[in-house]
């Protein structure tokens, strides 16, 4: 048995959970290999615990990507297509991969 299996062995247990805990706290890298570890007991309690939104913000959120979305859509033009700017590949492309 090596040095630090003794030592492991011979500190308690709720010392061991401390000094777990205060390094998943800290080190970003080691909180996601432990939640990969434990993935399945992390599902059962993020499904079980569903995150609270605030709602105001979400429509907010929700409106400003509309609005950025619309405004992009309204500058496509797909009636009056300009074949002038489209560069031939120099072999086939179905219609509806060039539209």
């Amino acid at each position: 048995m090596s040095n630090l299996q003794k030592l492991y062995n011979n500190i308690d247990n709720s010392q061991k959970n401390d000094f777990l805990w205060e390094i998943l706290q800290q080190d970003e890298r080691i909180e996601r290999m432990f939640v990969e570890k434990f993935f399945q007991e992390w599902e059962a309690i993020r499904l079980n615990e569903p995150q609270k939104y605030d709602l105001k913000k979400l429509l907010k959120m929700i409106k400003e990507d509309a609005l950025t979305i619309s405004a992009e859509l309204s500058e496509l033009n797909f009636e009056d297509v300009d074949w002038d700017l489209w560069d031939d590949p120099g072999y086939y492309v179905p219609d509806y991969e060039v539209a």
